[in-house]
């Protein structure tokens, strides 16, 4: 049996503190975030509800099944060496799920993603009781318990915004929006109005009346003449 090295103090415990956590708070995200990702699933994969069933509950039952003896081979092997097997198939893992094309795959990839979880959260513990003593291993350990519960909900958190961007990506225009011309009115001629006419205030200079018709010359002779 490998023993691993005594208390950790300072930046070091720190930095080891923070690196089991990270794996556990992985854990349960990736628990609780699938339940969100459950319609999307059934609509690309095109699987019943049987499937789906077994989707998200594979990845529970191998974690379940294989933490205890995850937990003897970290005493055999050493911690941190059972954590970073652990971490990287869980990556491993990630990718073919995320890359999965059908309901088979994805069962499968959830599977490793159990068994490697079991390789991580349990180390987390006996990581905390190895490298802490005293007063900062009841911190540690209080850490660890608000990482549990806080974990599932950062998963809804993160899976609601998720959806929220993918829906947004969804129902985007797929080229550039233009603006919609809109109707022009023809445009009218300026009205020219007539020019003003000043009034003429000047008077117009007076003129004569006009003279009386003369008479005939023969005719007043005729008048006398008849007189006579």
């Amino acid at each position: 049996m490998q023993t691993t090295t005594g208390a950790r103090s300072g930046l070091g415990g720190s930095a080891a503190l923070l690196v089991l956590l990270v794996g556990q708070a992985m854990a349960n995200i990736d628990l609780a975030i699938v339940n969100l990702a459950v319609p999307a699933i059934s609509t690309d994969l095109d699987v019943g509800s049987s499937e789906l069933t077994l989707i998200v509950t594979a990845y529970a039952l191998c974690s379940a099944v294989l933490l205890a003896p995850a937990a003897r081979l970290g005493e055999r092997q050493g911690v941190r060496r059972v954590y970073l097997w652990g971490l990287t198939l869980f990556t491993f893992a990630s990718v073919v799920c995320g890359l999965a094309t059908s309901a088979a795959v994805l069962i499968a990839g959830r599977c490793l993603q159990g068994a490697a979880t079991a390789l991580m959260i349990s180390q987390v513990l006996v990581g905390i009781h190895r490298w802490f003593t005293g007063p900062a291993r009841g911190r540690a350990l209080g850490w660890n318990v608000l990482t549990l519960s806080g974990g599932a909900a950062l998963a809804l958190i993160a899976g609601l915004c998720s959806f929220a961007a993918l829906r947004a990506i969804a129902t985007a225009p797929a080229g550039p929006r233009t603006p919609t011309p809109r109707p022009t009115q023809p445009s009218r001629p300026p009205r020219c109005s007539p020019p003003r006419r000043t009034p003429d205030t000047r008077r117009p200079p007076p003129t004569d009346p006009p003279a009386p018709p003369a008479p005939p010359a023969g005719g007043a002779r005729t008048t006398k003449d008849d007189q006579r």
